[in-house]
């Protein structure tokens, strides 16, 4: 029977420990990290990092930024700012990422 939660200390939690996972890559506190993740996921909860992907308008992401980035022939995904969340395959936080763009692309409004 699935356990009834809040969706966004739940999705908080599971950013901040995107965050740490990101900073702690080795070591004994790593595996700690890892534990947590691992309960989180049990639970349901999915962490969604984007960095390197392909970007598409119709994602579910918050763009904070479009930066022209040399060598890219189409718009991709530079850095995730912030994780996208979902529990039991919902959406409960939505992911934040830079976006690299053709250095020579034409204006566009965005």
């Amino acid at each position: 029977m699935p356990v009834e939660v809040d969706e966004r200390p739940l999705a908080e939690l599971a950013a901040a420990v995107w965050r740490l996972h990101r900073k702690v890559q080795d070591g004994p506190l790593h595996r700690h990290v890892l534990g947590v993740g691992d309960a989180l996921a049990a639970l349901g909860v999915q962490i969604h990092e984007y960095d390197g992907l392909a970007y598409t308008a119709g994602l579910q992401l918050r763009v904070l930024a479009f930066q022209p980035t040399a060598g890219l022939e189409a718009e991709r995904v530079l850095e995730t700012v912030g994780p996208a969340v979902t529990l039991r395959g919902s959406l409960i936080r939505m992911g934040e990422v830079i976006v690299g763009i053709p250095e020579d692309a034409p204006g566009e409004d965005r």
